[in-house]
């Protein structure tokens, strides 16, 4: 998704302090896994892009349905549509699907088109969603084991939803061309 919104009102500080940054909608790609059930439909919660686990010192964003306006919605609990008080809009979504009381979100997202909030609607936005599971080592790219949950298990220096990704150096070394102060080594 390559919507973009410029002033996104973001909490911070347990929600008392109020900014306004950049939000990237493209930035939350990613694994969401169900973690409850939310209003009887699943509810999908971002997780860690390095490895697939549950954030530790991060809040992730949310998947979940919405019987308010009776839509799939994309939210964040640290991002708000409304400054200074004022309500905001139902469920405090930033993306919505059209109306539907179907249960299954990847059905709902390869169906239907998304309503965006970047500080104002904009219409026509779509997703990708595919389950993230795995049944064989190769689902995995060669780069790991398949769980019996269905999820790649990544081998040390591989990470992605299907191992697709090497870790990137944990420590880099650079050498000086030479040292300005040595004067011996400097002979113009």
């Amino acid at each position: 998704n390559e919507d973009i919104w410029e002033h996104a009102i973001t909490k911070a500080g347990h929600g008392k302090e109020v900014n306004e940054k950049l939000l990237i909608y493209s930035y939350f790609s990613g694994i969401y896994k169900e973690s409850a059930s939310y209003g009887g439909y699943p509810m999908y919660v971002e997780q860690n892009k390095n490895d697939g686990k549950p954030f530790k010192n991060t809040v992730g964003a949310e998947i979940k349905y919405c019987h308010e306006i009776s839509s799939w919605v994309f939210m964040h609990p640290l991002i708000t549509t409304s400054t200074k008080g004022e309500e905001e809009n139902e469920c405090s979504w930033l993306m919505r699907s059209q109306e539907t009381l179907d249960y299954d979100f990847i059905n709902v997202a390869s169906e239907s088109s998304f309503d965006v909030w970047t500080g104002e609607i904009t219409q026509g936005s779509t997703l990708i969603v595919t389950c993230n599971e795995c049944s064989a080592r190769s689902d995995c790219n060669y780069h790991g084991t398949c769980s019996t949950s269905g999820f790649c298990l990544c081998d040390k220096n591989r990470f992605g939803d299907h191992c697709e990704f090497e870790l990137p150096c944990e420590s880099l070394a650079t050498e000086k061309a030479g040292q300005i102060n040595d004067m011996t080594r400097w002979n113009p």
